[in-house]
């Protein structure tokens, strides 16, 4: 397949964002984060590049840098799930049960595709757990969690961070029919197409070894730790598919995964299809997870400023349009695509240092952005 979006070279240099450098800057000097990197697409063609510090000791960060895009991943499941759903494989409000007959245990029965694309599903219990056993070992945990209890799908909500978007990607294949490996089918119909060459949703041994030179270390860093420590990257681990968290790449090809469905579809879905998925398709719901009002599309976070707050959990800063949407990595880094001004801005650092913190992180950045560009 001819890749929809060819890979164009990062332009621009330290400098080419001032206000952005220097927030970025300023809380590396506080401590939130050894290294980090920003890097905007005006209409998709480079905007503007910052890097800072190191991506890990003795090794300068870089947009080519290899990060972990942790919940970030959910948009290249999003992104094949709306592919299926306009192929006409399977419907939004598809009872999960229909694809999938033994996840209606435990009251789960009225759970639909769209309520785990919306995070409005209610078995949040599945999400812990301490290991990551074999996809169909996965699959059968979690289809035996119960509901939460009062839980009212579509009428309550609270961020999954793993076992919703798990069960999408099962759902996704067996509507497909298709026997691939989920992180084949997300490199074969997704990243490929859209020239994310070195992007992925597992490693195994040989090609982590492969990329640890130009990988990030990571730190949880003050608040969310006193003294900095490393956050391991376990081989093991990485070479395990989570279809909500495990996906890794350079900063410079994350953008592509918001420009797509700015680009009218990108030749990946239709141009209606593009706009729902970036539609509300929750809004005004108290997000028991964060603890605040937050919207969402297919997949994707819509800005919730709208409701009154300014701040608030993974957002995309003061200036961005209340059509603006995107997604966050946990404590580290930050997505948006502002349609109103075709900006795409993709934010990846090296530090952890707890959501709170991160959100005002990446509030600042993306706010001062916005000034660099004039778009504010």
């Amino acid at each position: 397949m001819v890749p929809v979006l060819g890979r164009r070279p990062v332009t621009g240099a330290a400098g080419s964002l001032p206000r952005a450098e220097a927030v970025l800057e300023r809380q590396r000097g506080q401590g939130l984060h050894p290294g980090a990197c920003l890097v905007a697409t005006l209409d998709a063609e480079p905007a503007g590049l910052v890097v800072v510090g190191e991506a890990r000791p003795g090794v300068p960060m870089a947009p080519s840098t290899v990060v972990r895009w942790l919940s970030m991943t959910k948009l290249a499941t999003a992104l094949r799930a709306a592919m299926a759903w306009e192929a006409g494989v399977l419907s939004l409000d598809d009872p999960v049960q229909l694809h999938l007959p033994d996840f209606a245990a435990g009251g789960k029965g009225d759970v639909t595709v769209r309520h785990l694309l919306t995070h409005t599903a209610g078995f949040r219990g599945a999400d812990d757990h301490p290991t990551l056993p074999a996809w169909d070992d996965e699959v059968a945990r979690i289809c035996a969690e119960p509901q939460e209890e009062g839980w009212r799908p579509g009428r309550h909500a609270g961020y999954s961070t793993r076992a919703g978007f798990l069960v999408l990607a099962e759902v996704v294949r067996r509507a497909l029919g298709d026997d691939r490996p989920w992180e084949r089918i997300v490199a074969d119909d997704v990243l490929t197409p859209l020239g994310m060459a070195g992007s992925l949703l597992a490693a195994d041994a040989a090609t982590f070894a492969a990329l640890a030179p130009r990988s990030a270390a990571y730190w949880a860093t003050p608040p969310a730790s006193p003294e900095p420590r490393a956050v391991d990257d376990d081989p093991a681990l990485a070479a395990t598919c989570v279809p909500g968290s495990s996906g890794r790449g350079p900063v410079e090809e994350l953008p592509r995964l918001l420009e797509v469905l700015y680009l009218g579809g990108g030749g990946l879905l239709s141009a209606a299809a593009a706009e729902a998925v970036t539609a509300r398709h929750r809004a005004g719901l108290l997000d028991r997870t964060f603890g605040a009002v937050l919207d969402w599309g297919l997949g994707v976070i819509v800005d919730a400023k709208v409701h009154g707050r300014d701040l608030v959990p993974y957002g995309f800063g003061a200036a961005a349009s209340s059509r603006t949407f995107g997604h966050g990595g946990s404590q580290s880094a930050g997505l948006l695509c502002d349609p109103e001004v075709g900006l795409v801005a993709a934010l990846a650092c090296t530090g952890m240092c707890g959501d709170r913190a991160h959100s005002r992180r990446v509030h600042e950045v993306f706010t001062a952005l916005y000034e660099d560009l004039t778009l504010a």
